[in-house]
């Protein structure tokens, strides 16, 4: 199928929208407590603060290859979309959750953590990505996505109101 620009780089703005979020949810929320254990291993909160527009721009950069690997095999819908991303994740993750294992000291539980859920946001992300591609009505798919991130932000607030995620605090 041919794809047109403006639809390609919205898909690919949604698929990074909802990359950021399942992040969000996952590390500011989820397993916000494993990354304590592990703390000594990483840079000073405030530097690693600094730093997550890094971490964003590398999600674009994934969400555009997944796009154009899923362009080039024909895939879409989200099913089809979904099970790409389930394997690309498990290969993908599994590769940066080896990397990091050979040269940090990092909590077996955190590894995982990263590798499972890298897995599932890879899923979720490709799943997005194989509605639009699969011809979803673009403006349809935004609002669902924008009530998926919403819902997201409010879980990751309830956590870390509920005490269950510790809140990040930065020192000057």
């Amino acid at each position: 199928m041919r794809y047109s620009t403006k639809r390609i780089i919205s898909i690919v703005l949604l698929g990074w929208l909802v990359a950021i979020a399942v992040d969000f949810f996952q590390h500011a929320g989820l397993f916000a407590k494993l990354w304590l254990e592990s703390a000594p291993a990483f840079l000073p909160p405030e530097v690693l603060f600094q730093r997550i527009p890094f971490g964003y721009m590398a999600f674009l950069l994934a969400t555009v290859l997944v796009t154009w690997l899923m362009v080039r095999l024909n895939l879409s819908g989200w099913k089809q979309s979904a099970a790409f991303g389930f394997k690309f994740g498990v290969a993908s993750e599994g590769i940066l959750v080896l990397g990091i294992l050979s040269v940090f000291s990092v909590s077996p539980t955190l590894l995982m953590a990263w590798f499972f859920g890298g897995v599932a946001q890879y899923s979720i992300v490709c799943a997005v990505i194989g509605s639009g591609l699969g011809g979803s009505h673009l403006g349809h798919l935004w609002a669902k996505a924008l009530v998926f991130v919403v819902s997201l932000v409010v879980i990751t607030i309830i956590l870390q109101t509920l005490g269950y995620a510790p809140v990040m605090q930065l020192t000057k």
